[in-house]
């Protein structure tokens, strides 16, 4: 077995973070991780100078590679050395190409550039690994691509076991640069004496050569370079100060840092602090509010453009000068006469569904991504009669469009001109049927706001998390210190119009004053109060001690969404009832789906628990160093990397009991108060 990291990177570049490379931190990563070979993979970019150095530098075979933005994804090639000087050229192209940080090859410019590609190994970004390769893509590369790097050991098995899915690696897509604390360790062995172009090539397309272990258990893999780890549930036991938070840090620095949970030991107690609580939930309940609101923002937002008052304005000029224009009757002349002196207006189009229409339907057309399934339900020449006909009708809609607009100019400039010569006042245009409208819309929006504040429980963003519920009440602002409560608006004043207006259902008018003082888009949530409360099972409101068991559930639940969930020491915050009855079922649940690791001294939650693995952390004393054991939950001994072992009942009496003695001191006390009842 050959441990290999094919994704390394060297130098900086303008499509990547800056660091400064430094070759004793390559050396000692080398050395620590026990690695037989590597690929430099600078990103976009190769460095032959620097490339040549590093090979003399080190012992291991180094291979030339690079990292490509390709379209939405990244792309490794690694080539044979005997091919260098053509890939040096071909990396300048690549280069050249990429000025910016957006900056991308496409498709067909990548397999111009590198013409020979069946020659390299191409490898990209795969299933989990972002960002990742879209299948459009990965059928263009067809044959050439037979191995997809992702992003934790979990994704790893799903792939190998999976026959449409293709051979999986993993990398550690490291910066090597001055004072890197921690270097990744889980990486990917590949079955072959030596390491060199041709075996890679070939083994690294076969399944069955690829393995994350040295002994080639499934579902296991290597952390902290010496011991297997499962990718559901371990168990991390020890006494204080032997090494367990320090190898859950080593775990999490081989993770993606965004796809890693820690919760740290205390860290839950801190969070369940009042102010900190609350300012935990606060920042969740945002997301949702936002999401629950985002329809009464767009409808607030609609509703703000209506120019109410300019519309009452000229409902006013109307009337005044219709009546001046009756009293005038007696200047009466030849130009006010005129039918033109009068005329209204052609009306202005209120929609463009057409344009809306023909725009869904080019991007049918246009639409690359999911071609072959538009394909399979809809003739395409179909649609493109169905363009063409509504592109006849926009056609002829907008030219009766123009031809009113030129109407309207040549109308209203003759009534300009009539109005100059006649001494009779013009009446005003106004559109009634528009005025109508709008003050429909605002009686409706006064309505609706009204009824949303009527006070109730919004049953949709209600949640229940263990024994505990989030209680989620919708409500009408009480003042405006309620207001600022839920809402960022600074300084600013509300208590005027509030009184003037909130608080006397005129809401159209609320909004627009609002708008007057921020100069911004008023939001929903400046009409609307959204009440987050947490109850327990007896609907009261949550204590201290509870709000802590109820973060540390949420955490846990949480966990779902990323790769690794860490927990260190739990029991040092909560009580054994709790840890048995509700923690323990649902750190098993969470780690079907998230590789977790847990360190406890707790018996309720590490004896119940049933790991796949249990690992021991011990400091030896005469070779002044840590070990590790570890070993199947249930096996007879726990082995270390040097093959000694310990029995594994040993490890759970003495972590978790203080001993078997004083667990059976323990039981026979037990058994005592029993026998009294």
């Amino acid at each position: 077995m050959q441990k290999i990291d094919l994704h390394i990177h060297t130098i900086s570049s303008v499509s990547d973070r800056d660091f400064e490379f430094d070759m004793s931190t390559l050396k000692k990563y080398l050395e620590e991780a026990s690695l037989s070979g590597i690929a430099i993979t600078n990103h976009n970019l190769f460095d032959r100078d620097q490339f040549d150095t590093i090979c003399k530098e080190v012992d291991i075979p180094v291979f030339a590679g690079i990292e490509v933005d390709v379209e939405n994804c990244h792309v490794l090639v690694i080539a044979p050395n005997e091919k260098i000087n053509k890939f040096v050229s071909q990396c300048i192209k690549i280069d050249n190409k990429i000025n910016t940080k957006t900056d991308f090859i496409k498709y067909e410019e990548f397999i111009n550039i590198f013409d020979n590609l069946k020659e390299y190994i191409v490898i990209p970004h795969y299933e989990n690994k972002k960002p990742k390769i879209s299948q459009d893509l990965l059928k263009k590369f067809g044959d050439i691509i037979t191995t997809g790097e992702v992003s934790n050991p979990k994704r790893w098995y799903i792939c190998k076991n999976d026959e449409d899915k293709m051979a999986p690696v993993i990398f550690s897509d490291i910066r090597i640069e001055r004072n890197l604390k921690a270097f990744p360790n889980i990486l990917t062995y590949i079955d072959c004496d030596e390491v060199n172009f041709s075996n890679l090539k070939l083994k690294l397309s076969n399944k069955g050569m690829l393995h994350l272990n040295t002994n080639n258990q499934e579902n296991e893999f290597v952390i902290h370079g010496e011991v297997n780890a499962s990718d559901k549930l371990n168990l991390i036991l020890g006494k204080r100060s032997t090494g367990k938070t320090h190898l859950l840090s080593s775990v999490a620095n081989s993770y993606p840092q965004d796809r890693v949970k820690y919760i740290e030991q205390f860290q839950i107690v801190k969070k369940a602090e009042e102010d900190s609580f609350k300012e935990y939930i606060n920042v969740e309940n945002v997301a949702y509010s936002q999401n629950y609101l985002k329809k009464l923002d767009e409808y607030v937002e609609n509703i703000a453009n209506i120019d109410y008052l300019e519309e009452l304005k000229n409902l006013d000029a109307f009337v005044t000068t219709l009546n001046d224009y009756a009293e005038e009757e007696q200047l009466d002349n030849v130009y006010s006469k005129c039918a033109l002196f009068l005329e209204e207006e052609f009306r202005k189009p209120i929609n463009n569904e057409y344009n809306i229409l023909i725009d869904s339907i080019k991007n049918l057309l246009d639409s690359n991504i999911y071609k072959d399934i538009i394909d399979k339900f809809i003739d395409r020449e179909n649609i493109k009669k169905l363009l063409g006909e509504l592109l006849t009708i926009k056609k002829d809609k907008d030219l009766r469009n123009m031809l009113k607009e030129k109407t309207n100019n040549i109308i209203s400039e003759t009534k300009a001109v009539l109005a100059r010569k006649s001494s009779r006042t013009q009446i005003h245009d106004i559109n009634f049927i528009d005025l109508a409208r709008e003050m429909d819309r605002i009686s409706t929006f006064n309505y609706v706001i009204d009824k949303l504040l009527e006070e109730t429980t919004i049953n949709e963003l209600s949640e229940e998390t263990g024994r505990f519920k989030r209680i989620v009440t919708r409500r009408k602002y009480i003042n405006s210190r309620d207001i600022k409560k839920y809402n960022s608006v600074g300084q600013l004043s509300l208590v005027d119009i509030m009184d003037n207006f909130y608080n006397k259902r005129k809401y159209y008018t609320y909004i627009k004053e609002l708008q007057k003082k921020t100069s911004s888009l008023v939001k929903g949530s400046l009409l609307v109060c959204l009440e987050y409360d947490i109850h327990n099972e007896k609907n009261k409101a949550i204590s201290g001690g509870e709000r802590a068991e109820f973060l540390l559930i949420k955490e846990i639940q949480q966990a779902n969404k990323y790769d690794l969930l860490l927990i260190d020491e739990p029991e040092a915050s909560f009580d054994n009832s709790f840890l048995h009855d509700s923690i323990k079922n649902y750190i098993y649940e969470v780690s079907r789906n998230t590789t977790t690791f847990i360190t406890t001294h707790n018996s309720s939650l590490g004896a119940d628990i049933f790991p796949e693995k249990l690992i021991y952390t011990t400091y030896n004393e005469d070779k002044d160093e840590f070990e590790i054991y570890s070993g199947k939950f249930g096996a007879e001994d726990l082995t270390n990397k040097n093959g000694d072992k310990i029995p594994c009942s040993e490890i759970v009496y003495t972590t978790l009991e203080s001993g078997e003695k004083n667990y059976e001191d323990r039981r026979d006390i037990y058994e005592n108060l029993k026998n009294k009842k």
